[in-house]
């Protein structure tokens, strides 16, 4: 994937985000960040980004003119994916992916992601844990707090990369591809943003659509 040169916008200044943004720093890509939240109430977060200049931000708010003169755009896992400026850059045919879908592009070890209503953090945590039983080293990330853009930037050589997976992390994907795919189970959840169980359970249905007879769900 080439990111030197490119302009990307990354919608959400949270832990993702932020990781997101010092990860694409070095690699000479123009970079600037919105979200909804002031300059003020990112203080905390604002303050080690500091560090790294030449990053734009446009806080308080999502301008539009933003998302339509972007060249790839980065969505968070908390922002809605039916924001009105990404509806209009999907409109221009601008790419738009969650960090799960860009990390994975740039990520060659195989992946094993769990997604499910209850239990993924656990679950995530003892694939981990077996792993490591078994002298194999393992990132374990996603969702459980440590995006998998940090696998992509650490020096460390893994053996595999084991995620927690959410259904707003697939809302975004188009190639995410992990070697194993775990469903534990569903039950009523995030219908405040998904809507209905069939548009919730399609996605994450989600997780396994990329597989090849050689995977494993």
């Amino acid at each position: 994937m080439r990111l030197k040169g490119k302009k990307i916008l990354i919608v959400g200044l949270a832990r993702t985000g932020t990781a997101v943004a010092r990860y694409l720093h070095p690699k000479g890509s123009r970079i600037t960040v919105t979200d909804l939240k002031t300059k003020i109430q990112l203080q905390s977060v604002l303050k080690p980004l500091s560090l790294y200049k030449g990053i734009g931000y446009k806080l308080g708010g999502h301008p539009p003119k933003a998302f339509l003169t972007s060249d790839l755009i980065i969505v968070s896992p908390g922002v809605p994916t039916h924001l009105m400026p990404l509806e209009m850059a999907r409109s221009k045919h601008i790419p738009i992916m969650s960090e799960l879908e860009f990390s994975s592009r740039l990520i060659t070890q195989p992946i094993v992601a769990v997604t499910g209503t209850d239990g993924k953090t656990t679950t995530t945590m003892m694939i981990g844990q077996m792993l490591k039983n078994a002298n194999k080293s393992a990132f374990v990330g996603g969702n459980i707090g440590n995006p998998l853009i940090n696998a992509v930037a650490s020096r460390e050589k893994y053996q595999a990369i084991v995620a927690e997976v959410s259904s707003f992390q697939l809302e975004l994907v188009s190639q995410f591809h992990p070697k194993i795919a775990m469903i534990l189970n569903l039950s009523t959840d995030h219908l405040d943003r998904h809507e209905t169980m069939e548009k919730y359970a399609a996605l994450k249905a989600r997780i396994f659509e990329n597989q090849r007879a050689a995977d494993t769900l």
